[in-house]
C-alpha cells in the first residue's frame, strides 16, 4: 500500500543513507575461515593482496582461497 509520499512503504529501505551496521562480519569472517584452516590471518590477507597487486588471473582465483594458501618462507 503506498505511503502518503507515493511509495510503497516496503520501498523505503532504497531511501535510508548508508550505515556502517555490518561492516565488520566480512572481516571477522575471514579471520574465522583462515583460524579454521591453519592460516595465519596476516600474512594470508598480505599475500593475497600482494598477488592481486601482481595481476594473478581471475581464471585462478581459487588458488587465493584461505584453505589453498600456502604461506612462503621467510628469505
Amino acid at each position: 500500500m503506498p505511503s502518503a509520499s507515493g511509495c510503497h512503504a516496503s520501498r523505503r529501505w532504497d531511501r535510508r543513507p548508508p550505515t556502517s551496521r555490518g561492516t565488520g562480519t566480512g572481516s571477522a569472517s575471514l579471520i574465522g575461515t583462515c583460524k579454521l584452516n591453519g592460516v595465519e590471518p596476516y600474512a594470508y590477507v598480505k599475500a593475497t593482496l600482494e598477488a592481486i597487486a601482481a595481476g594473478h588471473p581471475q581464471s585462478r582465483i581459487d588458488e587465493l582461497l584461505p584453505w589453498n594458501f600456502v604461506p612462503q618462507d621467510p628469505a
